[in-house]
């Protein structure tokens, strides 16, 4: 009797050790699975906004070719102003110039055209401003020239102060 109570017992404290490691290795798979289930949750959260920002192919191209056709222009218009008397020698000009413009044109070369166009115009624009900017100059150097060969004796200074007065006094 006590041979056998005595197997049952380390049966049963067998039994109880490979249900704890059983249950500690099943908590620990069941972790893993709620891990697993959170990270897929998030990947295809992340998926979905990724889907939403995403354009199509064709979209990017264009917008690719805007850009560069942008950041071509602005690095002429750039080169125009930093060297206003250097003429800009580009082969498209050269082309666009010697073809007889119609319908059959194809489209990049009429944006050429144009913007050769907005070129030529940016740069009358440009000179005009230049030259009304010396006459500015030159008329406010004038007139700062005026004032300070008049102030030359106290009496003169006395005389412009007391204009400057009677201007001002009139303008109240």
């Amino acid at each position: 009797y006590k041979v056998t109570k005595e197997k049952l017992y380390r049966a049963s404290v067998a039994q109880k050790k490979r249900k704890t490691l059983n249950d500690n290795k099943q908590k620990k798979l069941l972790n893993k699975i709620e891990l697993l289930e959170a990270k897929t949750e998030e990947l295809e959260t992340e998926n979905q906004v990724l889907n939403r920002q995403n354009i199509p192919f064709e979209e990017h191209l264009r917008l690719q070719k805007r850009l560069k056709d942008l950041q071509r222009r602005h690095n002429e218009f750039r080169r125009l102003i930093l060297f206003p008397n250097i003429p800009i020698l580009n082969p498209a000009n050269l082309l666009s110039s010697s073809l007889i413009p119609g319908p059959e044109l194809p489209f990049p070369l009429l944006q050429e055209e144009q913007h050769q166009r907005e070129l030529s115009l940016l740069r009358k624009r440009l000179e005009e401003l230049e030259t009304t900017q010396r006459n500015q100059l030159r008329e406010l150097g004038a007139s700062a020239e005026r004032p300070q060969s008049e102030i030359s004796t106290e009496s003169d200074r006395n005389k412009f102060v007391e204009q400057y007065d009677l201007s001002s006094g009139d303008a109240k």
